[in-house]
């Protein structure tokens, strides 16, 4: 099953805050390795599927924002992080 995009016109209060988080704060300023947005104004990738509940996004939104903006992790160190999880894991993406 697909989840539907969620375009802002359909979103509850929530979920529009949530948006505005994601689009707002630095991931929606910063440079993008993929739009963050698609031409109607739903979001991509898991940011869209965040949406769909709020109470769990918002969390998930926050750590990823964290782990990215806030540490003092350097790109190549995150980088390698990521990449020591995804075969830890044995992640084929």
């Amino acid at each position: 099953m697909r989840l539907p995009d969620l375009t802002p016109d359909r979103l509850d209060e929530q979920q529009r805050a949530l948006r505005e988080r994601i689009v707002g704060g630095p991931r929606g300023s910063g440079p993008q390795h993929f739009p963050l947005t698609t031409p109607d104004g739903a979001l991509t990738g898991p940011f869209g599927v965040m949406l769909h509940e709020p109470a769990l996004g918002a969390p998930l939104q926050e750590l990823g924002s964290a782990v990215r903006y806030a540490t003092g992790l350097t790109d190549r160190v995150r980088e390698v992080a990521i990449l020591a999880v995804a075969a830890a894991t044995g992640s084929a993406f």
